[in-house]
């Protein structure tokens, strides 16, 4: 009986890793706040975080971050969580909720071949220091974001592409910090000469 309880745990937390959108440490169990999804209360001052799924649902585990030791638990009552999404869902009623902003890359068409560049968009939510690559339709969408766009080139010779992307990262890095950390291929989409 162990064994099946032990492997229903992977196959849902499995299930849970693939619909994982971002997750986040969220402290400390309090006492009787939670129970473990196959039986059991948590006990008191056990470290979890969540995971946030691209369905909208919240779920909840054991560990400061996710790893093969972690188990799902669940609230006894979801007010009792420090957790602004969780808060945000219960008081609106809106189970549907998810973070509108997510990873995606502008990928150039033909068009912008034609042109020789395209833009590139991306986002940091505030407070944060590495942005991350974004597509146009997720630009100024939600408040709790800064946004930034560069142009990229992509055609001409290899040096000249290379040379002016890194030196469009470089100065847009001046404006909205971390965009060194998350390119370092200058050349990435190139389209020859």
């Amino acid at each position: 009986m162990r064994e099946f309880l032990n492997y229903m745990n992977v196959q849902q937390i499995k299930a849970i890793n693939k619909r994982t959108i971002s997750t986040k440490f969220l402290g400390k169990t309090k006492f009787k706040q939670f129970r473990y999804s196959l039986g059991g209360n948590v006990p008191l001052g056990l470290k979890y975080h969540s995971h946030y799924l691209n369905n909208g649902l919240i779920v909840y585990m054991t560990g400061e971050e996710h790893n093969k030791a972690s188990k799902v638990i669940v609230p006894f009552d979801k007010l009792s969580i420090e957790d602004d999404t969780q808060q945000y869902q219960i008081l609106s009623q809106d189970t549907s909720f998810v973070n509108p902003i997510k990873s995606s890359k502008q990928i150039p068409l033909p068009v912008d071949y034609d042109n020789g560049f395209f833009v590139r968009f991306f986002a940091k939510k505030v407070g944060e220091k590495v942005p991350f690559e974004i597509k146009r339709n997720f630009m100024n969408l939600d408040p709790l974001y800064t946004y930034y766009a560069i142009t990229w080139k992509l055609r001409g010779s290899r040096i000249v592409v290379m040379r002016a992307n890194r030196e469009a990262v470089f100065l847009a890095d001046k404006k909205f910090k971390g965009l060194k950390v998350l390119i370092d291929n200058y050349i990435k989409y190139y389209g020859g000469k």
